[in-house]
């Protein structure tokens, strides 16, 4: 875990903090090319990683998504340094307010409700969330569960849950039905649901009594299913959000799990490149050594408490 977050260290850019690095027309086939500097990955690093990251990433990081949240207004956001590439969305809204909140970054009331509010108006006609904010042109419509959940874990933390029921109910249902197993437009991995909606209803105990029985019985079916180290790393940090790890039963195969992750690493400390989304309904993936190893060292973490890991 340690040479991994010192890979992260020496990677974290001065201007553009944490970037992916790599894309390709398949998961497991990524080559380098140019793409436009992007906020995603560095609130990732933020949110997943929080104090484990050096200090100097942390400022690079909040040096890079601060601009427009710098000028008294807390306003909305989307993935990209050059924000006018597409609309704002509810996601990196939702992200960005949320580990702010939590780092103490932010801390005037009003501008978290103001924020809140635009969240909570920003539904279709059914009160689910869009994604992107207006104006949306043709992307009028769009809903994708896995962004619904990053913006409605920043409610549930700020006690407005009542406020995004339909939005809850919409999540619940997808999960039940198994609606999510395909995969969401910009998120192709079944194991990316679960963790986001798990990591959302934990900041809620009446969310979290509603859901944590089927988010757990989702991510247990999927144990050992593939050995992306992404995939594997959601799925452990989808059962230390629950609080489930060490839960009898299941820790065969999630020590399995470890161990196939702790494989994955590579001599400079990186892990395996791998991705966590794609570009719509394209085969355009994003991703690198950068972001797996950001999910994977948060995923090795979650063991830290209880066992010591070296590399």
């Amino acid at each position: 875990m340690r040479s991994g977050l010192l890979y992260l260290q020496n990677n974290c850019d001065t201007d553009n903090a944490f970037q992916n690095d790599k894309i390709g027309a398949e998961r497991n086939i990524l080559t380098k090319t140019y793409h436009p500097p992007e906020n995603f990955t560095s609130i990732i690093a933020l949110d997943f990683l929080g104090n484990l990251l050096d200090e100097d990433s942390k400022a690079r990081i909040l040096k890079l998504l601060t601009p427009k949240f710098g000028h008294g207004l807390y306003g909305t956001k989307n993935m990209y340094k050059m924000e006018k590439l597409i609309p704002d969305d509810i996601e990196l809204t939702g992200l960005i307010m949320w580990t702010f909140l939590r780092d103490g970054i932010i801390q005037d009331n009003q501008q978290l409700l103001d924020v809140a509010r635009l969240l909570i108006l920003n539904v279709n006609a059914d009160g689910v969330m869009e994604t992107y904010f207006p104006p949306r042109g043709f992307r009028t419509g769009r809903i994708d569960a896995p962004i619904c959940c990053s913006s409605i874990r920043l409610l549930y933390t700020m006690g407005l849950d009542g406020e995004a029921i339909n939005t809850e109910n919409y999540l619940f249902n997808l999960l039940k039905n198994k609606g999510y197993l395909n995969g969401s437009r910009y998120y192709f991995s079944p194991d990316t649901f679960p963790l986001y909606l798990a990591r959302a209803v934990r900041c809620s105990t009446r969310a979290k009594d509603r859901f944590i029985e089927i988010i757990y019985d989702s991510v247990k079916e999927r144990l050992c299913s593939t050995k992306f180290p992404v995939d594997i790393s959601m799925r452990i940090l989808t059962l230390d959000a629950l609080g489930l790890l060490q839960k009898e039963g299941i820790k065969d195969k999630v020590n399995k799990e470890r161990a196939t992750l702790e494989s994955l690493q590579e001599e400079n400390g990186a892990f395996q490149a791998d991705c966590l989304y794609k570009k719509g309904r394209s085969d355009t993936y994003f991703g690198g050594n950068t972001i797996s190893t950001i999910l994977s060292v948060a995923a090795l973490n979650c063991f830290a408490a209880t066992n010591e890991i070296s590399h």
